[in-house]
């Protein structure tokens, strides 16, 4: 019992420790010119394949009229703040 307890606590506080430090990274990762690059990649992908994994739950699919139904991009800032997210859950 008493160590079941301690494991909880023990998670809680890793959990509350690791917020500040996720929000750190966050914003020093959108800040720095050189990982604006690849959290720009990551969050246009994330994106285009959530919609893509949308369209194939509702049912209408990828295709639209026999051709590869193309996403609408995001802004390049759009895409890295849905990056730097991704970074921040990871």
């Amino acid at each position: 019992m008493a160590l079941a307890l301690g494991a909880k606590l023990s998670l809680v506080v890793v959990k509350q420790i690791s917020k500040p430090i996720a929000t750190f990274v966050k914003r020093e990762a959108k800040a720095h010119p050189m990982l604006a690059i690849p959290l720009e990649y990551a969050g246009s992908t994330t994106h285009r394949l959530g919609i893509n994994l949308q369209r194939v739950i509702l049912g209408k699919g990828m295709l639209s009229r026999g051709s590869i139904a193309t996403v609408a991009p995001l802004t390049r800032e759009h895409a890295v703040d849905l990056g730097a997210e991704l970074l921040g859950e990871t």
